[in-house]
């Protein structure tokens, strides 16, 4: 009996990698971002650029110091902004960084506002760069530029993915579909809502580590991209870090509540694994292998076991044999049943 369940667990091992890893080719289906070194030339160029972007960001902090009239406030402010897009342009093409499918018009795009170094928007697709993006620890950094726009533009990519979110009904409000979730269900969709954010950036702070190196960025830098990068995995639950490990950057919002499996084990006692499964309700290592309709079976061995261990005296309902049905090892196996044939582990 052992040997038949070992077997049988070891499929529903080699269907529970094989669903992982076609979770993860899913995953990763999204456009790849790719981004190479520039020549120095071309290095040379974009910095040269941020240079003289940050000249400008300081005569206009000088004319508004000085409260130059507005008009002079606006020529630096628009020089300014033409400078930083200028670089953004440059970056994107001296780096070859993989422009992502359906990027919005007139994206990438300065933003002074910014308070980040970079924002995408899932919506509309749209990238804005902030003044940060710019330089690291105060230097000027074509790299670090280059970066923050392939993560911005991975965001993006990301977008190209079905998404996992629970959604109405046809013809159902999305208001309304809100409305009708209960407060632990609005719970869980918060906390989705937190996870899919986290893993979406450990995603694309990962692909900037991939390239980090690539692209000489300084040591510092890298500190600076995994500190950030550690501090989205720390917040995801055991489940979503194992799977952000394999590269399966997908994750479920479970509205359902969770109960337990309730599957016979080896013991003849129900699994208590919690689980949110509905059909047929048992966890992942049961559903694969132990149809629903093989619990009521199930409960009858136990009824009979427990005839036994009661030891009333009392006539069985119907006479048993056992199972007989090859194991692995070559016995027979030794479970009792009443009806005919073999037990409801080897139908």
């Amino acid at each position: 009996m052992y040997s038949q369940h070992r077997y049988k667990c070891g499929k529903q091992i080699t269907l529970r990698i094989a669903v992982v890893l076609f979770a993860w080719a899913f995953s990763a289906a999204a456009q790849d971002i790719n981004i190479q070194m520039p020549n120095q030339a071309g290095f040379d160029e974009v910095t040269n650029l941020i240079n003289e972007g940050s000249i400008l960001r300081e005569r206009l902090a000088y004319a508004r110091e000085q409260n130059s009239e507005q008009s002079v406030i606006d020529g630096f402010a628009a020089q300014y902004a033409n400078a930083r897009n200028e670089a953004i342009q440059r970056a994107i093409e001296v780096f070859n960084i993989t422009v992502p499918n359906g990027l919005a018009e007139g994206s990438p795009a300065f933003d002074p506002n910014e308070q980040g170094d970079g924002r995408s928007s899932h919506s509309t697709n749209r990238v804005t760069i902030g003044e940060s993006a710019f330089h690291n620890a105060a230097d000027p950094s074509s790299v670090w530029l280059a970066l923050t726009i392939g993560h911005e533009f991975v965001h993006v990519a990301q977008g190209q993915r079905p998404s996992n979110e629970p959604g109405p009904a046809p013809g159902q409000d999305r208001y309304e579909f809100i409305d009708q979730l209960s407060p632990t269900q609005m719970s869980r969709y918060d906390a989705w809502k937190d996870a899919e954010k986290s893993i979406s950036e450990y995603e694309s702070y990962s692909w900037e580590l991939g390239n980090a190196r690539a692209l000489r960025l300084d040591n510092d830098q890298i500190d600076d991209l995994e500190t950030r990068r550690r501090g989205y995995f720390d917040g995801l639950t055991a489940w979503d870090r194992a799977n952000v490990l394999r590269g399966n950057y997908s994750t479920e919002c479970p509205l359902q509540e969770a109960h337990d499996c309730g599957a016979p084990t080896l013991d003849g006692t129900p699994c208590e694994r919690r689980t949110r499964n509905l059909d047929p309700g048992f966890c992942w290592q049961h559903v694969g292998h132990i149809p629903a309709y093989r619990r009521e079976h199930a409960e009858e061995d136990d009824d009979h076991e427990q005839d036994e261990e009661d030891g009333d005296g009392a006539a069985p309902q119907a006479e048993t044999h056992l199972c007989g049905a090859p194991t692995l090892d070559g016995t027979p196996c030794q479970r009792r049943v009443r009806a005919e044939g073999h037990c409801w582990q080897h139908r």
